[in-house]
């Protein structure tokens, strides 16, 4: 079959779904063209396991699914975690002083299996809305003292010069911890060595998958290591500059334009 042995591996948000949320049905007929004729195709996201899987049935990848910016990897079958990585040492110390010094944050702890909100803001309440994991926004609210299930990472919500700051400011304040920002508006703090290409490392050795013949596809800086370890890293044309610049290929489509659409159209015409 013409896509036998290739691998498509995709950021969600910015990338595969148009600003609404949605995933375009070109992109979902190229999918399943792909996947029909050999292909296989999977998901690398920021997002909970849980709001992944909200587009399971549409997209019905034939591998495992990246989630928590590769803190877990989750057979979308049985719903097992295959792979998961969690924080450890005094990180619910660490959000506590991070909150005291920052008020204006939002922030939330994401478990596994949950994600915990803690501080309310308005990109917090962006994220609640983004996710579609929370009917008529009925949300539990926790304290950060508060015992709970382990977590995976913290992220912390806030105007885009906020997250700009923390950026500067947090990494050295706390080395033991990998800090990624995964958008405008959100910082996070991961275990160390925790990113979406690590995970895809072990998702190829999982899957026992040809690293050469993968395309991995994003548009923000918390996928360069995803981009690094694929064999093609592909940014989408609205990509942030610096993700442009590490890229193999830079296509001529937006997360808007069915972006991951022409790039299977180019793997097909041997273009690429």
């Amino acid at each position: 079959m013409k896509f036998d042995g290739i691998t498509i591996v995709s950021d969600m948000d910015g990338t595969l779904l148009k600003e609404d949320k949605t995933i375009s049905q070109k992109n979902l007929d190229a999918i399943r063209y792909f996947q029909e004729n050999g292909g296989s195709f999977t998901i690398a996201s920021g997002r909970v396991y849980q709001s992944v899987a909200c587009y399971y049935e549409e997209l019905r990848p034939r591998l495992p699914i990246i989630s928590h910016n590769g803190g877990v990897i989750t057979d979308p079958i049985t719903h097992k975690p295959l792979y998961c990585k969690l924080l450890e040492g005094p990180y619910r110390e660490i959000a506590n002083e991070i909150h005291r010094q920052f008020p204006w944050l939002g922030i939330e702890g994401f478990t596994p299996s949950q994600i915990l909100f803690f501080t309310d803001n308005p990109y917090v309440r962006k994220h609640i809305n983004d996710e579609k994991l929370f009917p008529d926004n009925q949300i539990q609210w926790h304290s950060l003292d508060e015992e709970t299930e382990e977590w995976c990472k913290i992220l912390f919500a806030c105007e885009t010069d906020q997250a700009d700051e923390l950026e500067k400011h947090l990494p050295p304040l706390y080395p033991a911890y990998h800090f990624v920002r995964s958008e405008a508006h959100y910082f996070e703090l991961l275990p160390p060595g925790v990113n979406k290409g690590t995970a895809l490392a072990e998702l190829l050795k999982i899957c026992q998958l040809n690293a050469d013949k993968c395309y991995a596809v994003g548009d923000n800086m918390n996928d360069k290591e995803l981009l690094s370890v694929a064999g093609i890293g592909v940014a989408v044309k609205n990509a942030s500059e610096g993700l442009r610049q590490l890229a193999d290929i830079v296509l001529d489509a937006t997360n808007e334009e069915d972006a991951i659409s022409h790039l299977i159209e180019m793997i097909d015409k041997g273009t690429v």
